[in-house]
């Protein structure tokens, strides 16, 4: 698509359609799952307990479960102008007649102009195809103003693992190379910087934020979220999905944001490295009736895999 055909596609009407019809977030049941699984997550929990009991002679269950529970509800981002929000922003497409919109954040590469965001919001996945009309909406807030201006993709790319087979446990990620803004410029220079990235460092971290677009949410009303307007985000740890499983190293927080949020960065920060990607918002868990089970987020795994991508990018688009 020529920036004269991306222009003319996403009028302010279109781009108001792609806030309104955030991407689903691809769910994985479980019922067949955890039948093979038995008690073992329910005697993990009951050990993890009884531990905390011990060397916390105070401990309360019921007020540690409940003050994580608050820690995963998502609030609403204060200012998006400000780092490191303003380096995050909507990854909006075109499927099968439809704009939609996902989230995405500017990650670190020379040539300045990369996004990281899920797989699944550039491709949908096997025996079907890549997205049009992509573009990403640096710092979007509340309606079709795009003063940051939109960037307009020039190359996407997505792991073979999610494009054939819908692998989200180790493959649904991806990334997007945008060209120079006309009067803005570069993409990591017109927001002030740019997301450094963790990969391989394994799914267990403390101080873990999640930033996206929800439209959803679990358990609670859709009118919390806007309509997918606002950045929201939760903040607490990642950890690993399954830790008993080696095939399944997924990041898992506790954060309630739904449809919408896929692409967005889990990240840390620190005064050495500044802020760094982890993981990306990528799915949720459903029961035999399509029902979301808990508050828990999943990121695929971002291991050797997520490197190798992010390099390729590099080779591609030095």
């Amino acid at each position: 698509m020529t920036a004269a055909e991306f222009n003319a596609f996403w009028t302010p009407e279109k781009l108001q359609e792609a806030l309104d019809n955030p991407i689903e977030a691809p769910e994985v049941d479980v019922a067949d799952f955890l039948e093979g699984l038995g008690s073992q997550q329910e005697e993990n929990r009951d050990v993890a307990l009884s531990v905390a009991q011990e060397i916390m002679p105070d401990f309360d269950a019921e007020e540690t479960i409940a003050l994580a529970e608050e820690f995963a509800i998502s609030r609403r981002v204060g200012d998006v102008s400000a780092r490191p929000f303003v380096m995050i922003g909507k990854v909006i497409s075109e499927s099968h007649g439809l704009a939609r919109s996902c989230t995405g954040a500017v990650i670190r590469t020379a040539n300045r102009n990369t996004v990281w965001t899920a797989g699944h919001c550039l491709h949908d996945g096997p025996g079907t195809r890549w997205r049009s009309g992509v573009g990403f909406w640096p710092a979007a807030d509340n309606g079709p103003d795009i003063t940051r201006g939109i960037y307009i993709a020039r190359h996407l790319f997505a792991m073979e693992g999610w494009i054939e087979d819908g692998d989200n446990r180790a493959s649904d990620y991806g990334a997007i190379v945008v060209g120079s803004h006309p009067t803005l410029g570069d993409l990591a220079d017109s927001v002030g910087g740019s997301f450094g990235w963790r990969f391989g460092s394994g799914p267990d971290h403390d101080n873990v934020t999640v930033v996206g677009y929800p439209g959803s949410g679990y358990d609670r009303p859709d009118s919390h979220f806007y309509d997918g307007a606002y950045q929201m985000y939760c903040f607490g740890s990642s950890r690993d999905s399954e830790d008993w499983d080696p095939f399944d190293d997924r990041l898992e927080m506790q954060c309630d944001m739904g449809n919408g949020a896929s692409g967005g960065p889990m990240f840390i920060w620190s005064a050495e490295d500044g802020y760094q990607i982890i993981g990306t918002a990528a799915h949720f868990e459903i029961d035999d009736n399509g029902n979301r089970v808990d508050i828990s987020l999943y990121s695929s795994e971002h291991g050797r895999g997520a490197i190798d991508l992010i390099e390729r990018v590099g080779e591609v688009y030095p």
